[in-house]
């Protein structure tokens, strides 16, 4: 349920659709806005002076601190920063990652600042920024020295302790988060990118998507850039069903979620399918069971499995016998495991398969999200687990 909070009275004031035209109107006639984005709360307004260094106050943070700007679309961003320099690198990621968790700082033509922007993927915050028709502020939400609030519990806690605000205050409460961890933050110059702050996404897929690939990024990314660091050997992950429109980018999203809470930036995800008709959406079903979750599934497309995706990854995992079949007719000696065999041996579905939920309702999806939740957690717990005890 998405609820509208008043801080000043204490009081929810609208739900549901009512909610998010209220939360646009709030900003619009100049109020502060916490509200929930793709990794976690965050708090902001209208991308002006006043609001900006309002927000900045009430975090705390220094006036002159650029604050990030986040909207529905590329070209709302462009409307509101006309002078946004577009270089090759920026274009790419772009492309390969919007709407989603990655900010991008961008030279201004004429200016030596640089302009931190992201294209939103939550679903109930892109309602709001399609409504307000541009851009808006938007820095994590939380108490000084704490961690960004995730949760709806976290976010109610840090908003009603916001005081010495001019202005108003509204909660935009969408429930709990799931990835608990900011975007990632990257400069774009001329001639390089710079990690500025680790986050959803890793910085190998980063990487490999400026080095020309599509996505997921092959397995030979360029030299390190500035901004990189020791850590855990790369990991690719390329998870395979028949038609890469229901299992297959539903676990790709979870998986993503998951090495984001769990800080493993040294993950990459991707899927495909063994029968796949390339370009074809995310079953409906799947997109709205996603968005309960805070996920996104809109951007997604289907892709076909190919010999140049098995060669990126480093571990494949399908969802049926059937699939690893099709795999290893590809690449005899491709890295396949099922995913179920992850699950504990005692485990009642160590070993099944997962069923296609193709042509069901949201609940027989909802089943199935509930399934790779638990594989994927025994992936991650095995996979990552592995990796961090080898370094």
């Amino acid at each position: 349920m998405t609820r509208l909070y008043d801080a000043k009275s204490g009081e929810w004031i609208a739900e549901g659709d009512a909610a998010i035209v209220g939360a646009a109107r709030w900003v619009a006639r100049g109020g502060i806005l916490a509200h929930p984005t793709s990794t976690v709360y965050g708090l902001g307004g209208r991308p002006d002076v006043e609001t900006n260094a309002e927000v900045s106050g009430l975090k705390g943070r220094p006036a002159d601190q650029p604050l990030i700007h986040v909207a529905a679309s590329r070209e709302a961003l462009s409307d509101t920063f006309p002078g946004l320099v577009w270089t090759d690198d920026a274009e790419l990621l772009a492309r390969r990652f919007w709407p989603g968790a990655l900010t991008l700082l961008l030279h201004v033509e004429g200016d030596t600042d640089c302009v931190a922007v992201r294209v939103e993927s939550h679903p109930v915050l892109r309602d709001v920024l399609r409504r307000l028709g541009g851009a808006m502020t938007s820095t994590s939400l939380n108490a000084p020295g704490e961690p960004p609030a995730a949760s709806a519990r976290q976010a109610l806690a840090v908003v009603a302790e916001l005081t010495g605000a001019g202005r108003p205050i509204a909660l935009l409460e969408a429930g709990n988060l799931v990835a608990a961890v900011p975007s990632t933050l990257v400069r774009v110059d001329r001639d390089a990118l710079h990690l500025i702050r680790d986050g959803s996404i890793a910085w190998a897929e980063i990487e490999d998507c400026v080095a020309g690939r599509s996505a997921p990024p092959g397995p030979d990314g360029p030299e390190r850039r500035d901004g990189d660091r020791d850590g855990p050997e790369r990991m690719n992950i390329l998870f395979v069903c028949t038609g890469n429109t229901c299992r297959s980018p539903a676990a790709e999203v979870l998986a993503r979620s998951e090495a984001a809470r769990r800080g493993a930036a040294h993950v990459a995800v991707g899927s495909a399918g063994t029968f796949a008709f390339p370009g074809q959406p995310a079953a409906g079903a799947s997109i709205l069971v996603a968005h309960d979750r805070g996920l996104d599934l809109e951007s997604h497309r289907s892709r076909e499995l190919e010999i140049e995706l098995v060669e990126w990854a480093t571990h494949i995992i399908v969802m049926t016998s059937s699939h690893r079949h099709a795999v290893e007719e590809l690449v005899p000696e491709s890295r396949v495991a099922l995913l179920n065999d992850f699950l504990p041996d005692d485990h009642p579905a160590h070993g099944s398969g997962i069923a296609d939920p193709f042509g069901g309702d949201p609940e027989v999806y909802e089943g199935t999200y509930r399934e790779l939740e638990e594989a994927i957690s025994a992936l991650f717990d095995r996979l990552v687990g592995e990796a961090a005890d080898a370094t």
